[in-house]
């Protein structure tokens, strides 16, 4: 149990839930304004160390989808806490809040709590960073801490504060240089090595999760879907990135040479 009394337990995934329903971002985006925006400063406690606390302000709502993920900039802190530079006064990071009243979930393992999945979401994330720290700060953003904050409502909600990253999703690789998609396919090729060694499968691997440009280099965020010693994960998140970093036309001629090697195989 942790200094706020919450207890960790591990989670063991039956399946991901495909039967979920969060509010609107719409919806989400006013409530959060009335709420989080109230004085538009917030106070995060840490979670593993007690008497830690650090207030920020935010700059912008990132996204709703299932975590309601911050762009906030750190007014002051405990000095204990800026002995981390990232957490140091005025510098903008990530914070990732797993507030189950904003998110519903019907249906399938998750039918009896919102909280529930909320909380599975958020050990995967804490897990995966935890497992991987050798990719922080270079592929992956580092992990700042557990933090908790008490809502306008009385209530406590858990969240992550992470790096931010200020690059680019990778929507598509056709207008790269030769020397830059080599690149991108080595640095592709490195990460998932790394997230194998571990244990760890992204789930995850959208254009939206996958950023990159050519001075940062390719980072790959948001680990809330991972899932650990899982072989048919590592399989997934090899297909997914690597679709993503193969050209068009490469992708093609690869389908192409599949298809002929069946056809010759079914005609023997």
């Amino acid at each position: 149990m942790d200094p706020i009394g919450r207890t960790f337990r591990p989670y063991v995934s039956k399946g991901r839930t495909k039967n979920f329903s969060p509010i609107s971002d719409h919806s989400f985006s006013m409530t959060l304004m009335s709420e989080y925006f109230a004085g538009n400063c917030l106070t995060f406690h840490s979670s593993t160390q007690d008497g830690l606390a650090l207030s920020v302000n935010i700059v912008k709502i990132m996204s709703s989808r299932r975590s309601q993920t911050l762009l906030v900039r750190i007014l002051n802190s405990a000095s204990t806490l800026e002995t981390d530079h990232m957490l140091a006064v005025n510098n903008e990071v990530v914070a990732k809040i797993y507030d189950p009243r904003y998110y519903t979930v019907r249906g399938d393992e998750w039918a009896d709590s919102s909280s529930t999945y909320m909380d599975y979401l958020y050990n995967n994330e804490v897990t995966a960073y935890r497992r991987i720290d050798e990719l922080q700060g270079k592929s992956i953003p580092r992990f700042l801490g557990e933090f908790s904050h008490r809502t306008a409502a009385g209530g406590v909600v858990h969240l992550l504060l992470l790096e931010y990253i200020c690059v680019d999703p990778l929507r598509s690789v056709e207008h790269l240089g030769i020397d830059e998609k080599i690149r991108l396919r080595k640095e592709a090729d490195s990460i998932l090595a790394v997230l194998r060694s571990h244990g760890v499968s992204h789930n995850d691997l959208h254009p939206g999760n996958v950023l990159w440009d050519c001075q940062s280099g390719l980072w790959v965020i948001d680990f809330a879907d991972a899932t650990f010693d899982n072989e048919q994960g590592f399989l997934r998140d090899k297909g997914f990135l690597g679709a993503l970093v193969t050209p068009v036309e490469e992708r093609r001629n690869q389908a192409a040479k599949v298809l002929t090697t069946v056809s010759l195989s079914v005609q023997k």
